[in-house]
């Protein structure tokens, strides 16, 4: 049969040969037997059908040739329709502005290969699948992972607590389904598409720490640059020594791992430089115990400031609160290797700067915006927590208004309140000391030496501003609620270690202008350009007072609520100035 076949291919390749004669094939067909010449046309047919087969092929090909030399059209592959007989592949796609199509795969081996969520390319009508789109990093919004549904479907939120049903790639599923990617992940989603692709990896280091201070700690030395210091500094280092190196002796007094503290005072009066100072100190300790540079060591310190957490979006204020929480209770969980191979728990300093805009009263906002925070706030401050109990973490809350803020609040975070008052003699004496070291003072006599003529300056105006019996008639005087007695306040009620820094400033200032001109005299700081500094800030000062605002200036009497204040004549000359004539 393979012979007969071989013979009937050959004849008819003779007979469709043009170059033989066609005397010759014409002769070849009158001697053929009945049975070759059947072979013969069952040959022949079958070239035909071949020829017909390639045709429609080559035609095909063509087409998708047509179809890919024009602009493409960029989408997701979803899934493949089932055939329900019919022998063609068809797909369902979404195009990039979310519009679902469906379309031909021409190409079966293609067809057996997608997967959902793969990037694909269609002809610039969408009438078929041509081939997978190149790699290309996915990018899109995020939205947070709540949940798998199914196979196909996950739940996620974003912008606050908008939730939607989305479709998974198949990348996706598998990470999901292996355990790899886990419900509060942050995954990359096309909304048009309706469709989750990947996930975001988590940053590396501390970079997703959103309220975390990643600067260096201050250069502010308390013995060095505060004149008077208050005594909690030293205290707060060595409560961060002792947790660090013996803490079992605190519990053993049942004291708590973590601290809470308000400092309470006026503008000026030190609150900032202290943190500053336990900011440093905090790191001097952790140097001491780890046996890491100061430099080397990360950053422990976050701030909580109201403008950073405000949200015009609903509940998003709230959820930024929380996010802050968390973030200062994990760092305070992540344990730091010492260089000799020591875990060392490392404290946390969290700063509540201006708790009076943070935690006002409740039911003074109208919106109930602060009411809402400041609730989120208390649940998450409570020392009995589990999440807050055993961590190394310090709270510090500053307030200029005590008054102001919330009397559950002040009882949270007020576990223990220092208070910023006025500069008493003794401290003002030492703040001036240390503002004037090393400046060209001009005070005194020529024969003194400098440091004799900065004490002798330094007791010279702290008697004028301090003296019982000196000629200062006063600046203000306050009246109160429902009493009919007043109150003077003099300039010394006013100074504070900002009011100092200012007038010495302001005095060296003219002191420089009076040496550049040549003003006769003895150049460098005397008692009179001091003493006119300080009168110049006080008055100042003393011009922005009012009943509402008084808190924040001068040191008011618990439990009164003033009514009035009363700005006293004051003449053109210093009282010092009075006091010479």
């Amino acid at each position: 049969m393979g012979k007969k076949n071989a013979k009937a291919r050959t004849i008819s390749h003779f007979l469709g040969d043009p170059s033989v004669p066609i005397e010759h094939r014409r002769e070849l067909v009158r001697r053929a037997d009945d049975g070759a010449l059947n072979e013969v046309i069952a040959v022949i047919e079958t070239n035909k059908s071949e020829d017909v087969q390639g045709a429609k092929q080559q035609a095909l090909d063509e087409l998708l040739r047509d179809m890919e030399s024009g602009p493409l059209r960029p989408g997701t592959f979803i899934g493949m329709v089932p055939p329900n007989g019919s022998p063609s592949h068809l797909a369902q796609v979404r195009l990039d502005e979310g519009t679902a199509a469906y379309t031909t795969v021409p190409d079966s081996d293609l067809a057996k290969s997608l997967q959902v969520g793969d990037r694909i390319l269609l002809d610039k009508q969408a009438r078929a699948l041509l081939r997978r789109a190149p790699d290309e990093p996915r990018t899109g919004e995020e939205a947070r992972l709540e949940r798998r549904l199914d196979r196909g479907r996950v739940e996620v939120s974003r912008r606050g607590d908008e939730r939607e049903i989305l479709l998974c790639s198949q990348n996706l599923r598998d990470r999901i389904e292996s355990g790899e990617v886990e419900p509060g992940a942050t995954l990359v989603i096309n909304h048009a598409q309706g469709m989750a692709h990947d996930v975001v990896p988590p940053a590396d280091g501390l970079a997703h720490f959103k309220y975390l201070e990643k600067c260096s700690p201050p250069d502010v030395v308390a013995e060095r640059d505060m004149g008077a210091p208050p005594r909690i500094i030293a205290q707060v280092s060595d409560y961060f020594r002792l947790e660090m190196t013996n803490p079992d002796l605190r519990r053993a007094y049942q004291l708590p791992r973590s601290l809470m503290l308000l400092f309470e005072g006026t503008a000026g009066s030190g609150k900032t430089m202290s943190i500053y100072a336990m900011w440093r100190g905090m790191y001097e300790v952790m140097s001491e115990v780890t046996g890491v540079p100061i430099e080397e060591l990360p950053p422990r310190v976050f701030t909580l400031r109201l403008n950073r957490i405000l949200n015009s979006l609903l509940g998003q204020s709230d959820k930024n609160v929380a996010r802050f929480f968390s973030e200062v209770e994990q760092l305070a969980s992540e344990p730091f290797v010492a260089p000799d191979g020591r875990e060392v728990q490392l404290p946390v300093l969290v700063v509540l700067e201006e708790i009076d805009g943070l935690a006002t009263q409740r039911g003074r906002d109208i919106s109930g915006i602060h009411d809402r925070i400041l609730t989120t706030v208390l649940q998450l401050l409570d020392p009995s927590r589990a999440a807050l109990r055993e961590k190394l973490i310090l709270f510090v809350g500053t307030t200029n208004e005590a008054q102001q803020v919330d009397a559950a609040f002040l009882r949270r975070i007020g576990g223990r309140v220092v208070r910023f008052g006025r500069l008493k003699r003794r401290a003002f004496t030492s703040v001036l000391r240390k503002r004037l070291a090393g400046l060209r003072i001009a005070h005194g006599d020529e024969s003194l030496s400098e440091p004799e003529r900065e004490r002798l300056l330094e007791s010279d105006l702290s008697a004028w501003l301090y003296s019982p019996n000196g000629s200062d008639p006063g600046v203000v005087e306050l009246s109160f609620t429902g009493s009919s007695s007043s109150q003077v306040r003099h300039r010394r009620d006013f100074l504070n270690g900002a009011l100092v820094d200012r007038a010495v400033t302001e005095a060296c200032n003219e002191a420089a202008e009076a040496e550049e001109r040549g003003d006769g005299g003895r150049p460098g700081l005397s008692l009179a350009l001091l003493s006119k500094a300080f009168d110049r800030q006080i008055r100042s000062v003393a011009d922005q007072v009012n009943e509402h605002n008084i808190h924040r200036f001068l040191d008011v009497p618990d439990g009164v609520r003033v009514a009035g204040v009363r700005r006293l004549p004051q003449s053109g000359q210093t009282p010092l100035q009075l006091q010479q004539r």
